[in-house]
């Protein structure tokens, strides 16, 4: 390589990064086994799926809506084709960074995974809801508090309503004591 005197020499700092070593194999092979649940039947991982309960960003937004849209496993190139403006490396970023959140199910079919939701709009929604009451109802007053707040709006806003969170609290009490007397 011939060099110019008037050509500045390379940022050392850029030079490291071009020539950044890989990591170390078997550093690599942890790293994929934690991410790689590849079977949708693998059901043994029993913490919540999104456990930092982080809301999910635009971009990932708009493909779960899709996905959900769909009702049938989608690929890649599916949904590329419902949002050309993007490049199919972003949504092949973008989806699998859906399926590490635990949020979508992946297999492989032929030379492509096809995602499908893990679970409902609905489900995840209420999924999202207890995260944010549980978090709410620490004890103490100001759980109570809480709680009076809600039968209060509840009440004032329908008494129907009001009546079936009492039957829900209910079922609620009676499926916690069918589980403790098994």
């Amino acid at each position: 390589m011939v060099r110019h005197a008037s050509s500045a020499a390379p940022d050392p700092a850029a030079r490291r990064r071009r020539w950044r070593i890989p990591a170390h194999p078997s550093h690599l092979v942890a790293r994929l086994g934690q991410n790689a649940r590849m079977d949708p039947s693998d059901e043994t991982d029993t913490r919540p799926h999104d456990a930092r309960g982080a809301p999910l960003g635009p971009l990932e937004s708009q493909l779960m809506s899709r996905i959900w849209q769909q009702g049938a496993p989608v690929t890649v190139r599916d949904l590329c084709r419902h949002v050309p403006a993007l490049a199919y490396t972003t949504v092949m970023t973008t989806v699998a960074r859906l399926h590490r959140k635990g949020l979508l199910l992946r297999r492989r079919c032929g030379r492509a995974f096809v995602y499908e939701p893990r679970w409902a709009r609905g489900e995840l929604a209420e999924q999202a809801v207890s995260r944010h009451v549980a978090s709410l109802l620490t004890g103490g007053e100001a759980s109570a508090t809480l709680l009076s707040a809600i039968v209060q709006s509840v009440g004032q806003h329908d008494e129907a309503l009001l009546d079936e969170l009492e039957a829900l609290v209910k079922a609620e009490r009676e499926r916690r004591a069918r589980e403790r007397d098994r």
